[in-house]
Parts: structure tokens; C-alpha cells; sequence
């Protein structure tokens, strides 16, 4: 069974101007509110390919809100957290403990206050020891304890967040799906091996937010079946592609 974590739920408050004017009064054409996570958008995909799969999420008392404006083809994102209690964080390790070997866990984003940097890196251990496949797609310190303990199968940073962790001080001890924007997607074994799929279509708006949480949803989803890494890494920019384009 394919499990998601998403660790900072939220609900997206989505803006649709002409023009953003800074300082001065914008009125909006249009507004939505609609729910967000990382994880969330990890399950909405593996949805979208009808693949079985079970959404877990941090017990908070009160979700995130961000405000997204999409205005002159442009996005500007002002992004909130939130602070999650000791207790609440128990409960939410509870549900981690039904995983079985075999099942595969993405933990995706970032993590709430009150949540050590190295939760993604601990569970990953705890998992990892059963068996659990753990992929964890986050950026920061808590991407960089995950890289140096080695626990989880699969981490997925961006160019700029692997940047980090091969500079001086950075350890990378995971496989590797990086995500490249509108040049494609590569693989990177532990074991140095790599893929590499480009990308056929690129967003016509530039406008990519999402595309990486679609990116490992694609791949995870046809692994998942296959054990294939080119295939997998195929079918994951394929659906990454359809959705900047849709």
C-alpha cells in the first residue's frame, strides 16, 4: 500500500488579478479556497492515476493558511506556518505504526513548529527497520538529516535544495529523484547509477508550482509496479508535463 504524510496541511486562499499593484488597492476577478500540503498533492495525483493509496496528515488543532496571487502571469506566494503540540505529534505517529514491509510511505514538506528538524530522518529509521519503503520530499535542515542518516529509500530535492546538500559539510547517503524544472528529471542510484528523462512540453505560463509533487507521484506510482527506475522516471515527468500544461 502507498501511504502520504503530509506534516503541514493547509488551505490555499487563491487571488486572480489583472495586475498586482504593491501598495496601492487590487481588486480580485476571482478568489477559491482550496486544500494544500505537499502530500496532499502527492495523493491528488496518485488519484488522478487511480492508484490506490492512504492520505495521513499531522493532528492539528488548526491548519495553515496561504495566499497564492496569480496576476500579469505571475505568482506570488505568501506561505504561513503553524505550531503543532507534543501530544498532537504522538497522535500522529500513531497511524505510522500500522505500516507494514512493503508498504511505501511519502512524507512530504515542510515541518510545523514544534516538530524537531529530524522527524523525517527518525521515522525513516523507525520504517525503514520494518521494511516500509520511505521517500521524503522536504527542503532545510530536515532535508539534510534525512540525507546523512541514509534511512530513507528515496529523497526529492530540486536543483537548488541538492545544490545544498553536495556542498562543502553535505551528505547525500539516499537515492535521488531530482526534479529539474523544464529540463526534466534525473534519477541518481546510491549506487551511482543515473536516469535522466527531459521534459516534451513545458508549462506555457511558466507557472510550475505543484509540478514536483506530480513529478513523484508519476514515479512512485509506476515503481511501485515496475521496480523500474527509467520507467518510473518516464512516467513521472510524463504526468509532471500534462499537469503545467493542463
Amino acid at each position: 500500500m502507498i501511504y502520504t504524510l503530509t506534516m503541514n496541511p493547509a488551505f490555499d486562499y487563491i487571488l486572480e488579478l489583472d495586475e498586482l499593484v504593491v501598495g496601492g488597492l487590487n481588486r480580485a476577478k476571482s478568489f477559491r479556497m482550496v486544500e494544500a500540503g505537499k502530500g496532499y498533492n502527492v495523493a491528488l495525483a496518485l488519484d488522478s492515476l487511480d492508484v490506490l493509496n492512504i492520505e495521513l496528515r499531522a493532528a492539528h488543532a488548526e491548519p495553515r493558511i496561504n495566499v497564492k496571487i496569480h496576476a500579469g502571469g505571475s505568482v506570488t506566494e505568501v506561505n504561513t506556518t503553524t505550531t503543532i503540540s507534543e501530544d498532537e505529534l504522538a497522535l500522529t505517529r500513531e497511524p505510522l505504526r500500522e505500516l507494514e514491509g512493503g508498504d511505501i510511505l511519502v512524507a512530504s514538506g515542510s515541518l510545523p513548529k514544534g516538530v524537531p528538524t529530524n522527524f523525517y530522518a527518525e521515522i525513516a529509521e523507525e520504517l525503514s527497520a520494518r521494511g516500509v519503503i520511505v521517500i521524503v520530499d522536504t527542503s532545510g535542515e530536515p532535508l539534510r538529516a534525512v540525507a546523512r542518516s541514509g534511512a530513507a529509500f528515496m529523497i526529492a530535492p530540486n536543483e537548488q535544495e541538492f545544490a545544498e546538500l553536495s556542498s562543502p559539510g553535505g551528505e547525500c547517503d539516499c537515492n535521488v529523484l531530482l526534479s529539474m524544472g523544464e529540463k526534466g528529471a534525473k534519477f541518481i542510484g546510491v549506487d551511482g547509477q543515473e536516469y535522466f528523462c527531459p521534459v516534451e512540453k513545458a508549462a506555457e505560463n511558466g507557472y510550475t508550482v505543484g509540478a514536483g509533487d506530480t513529478l513523484l507521484a508519476g514515479f512512485v506510482a509506476e515503481w511501485s509496479k515496475s521496480k523500474d527506475f527509467q520507467k518510473a522516471l518516464n512516467a513521472g515527468v510524463k504526468l509532471a508535463g500534462d499537469y503545467v500544461c493542463k
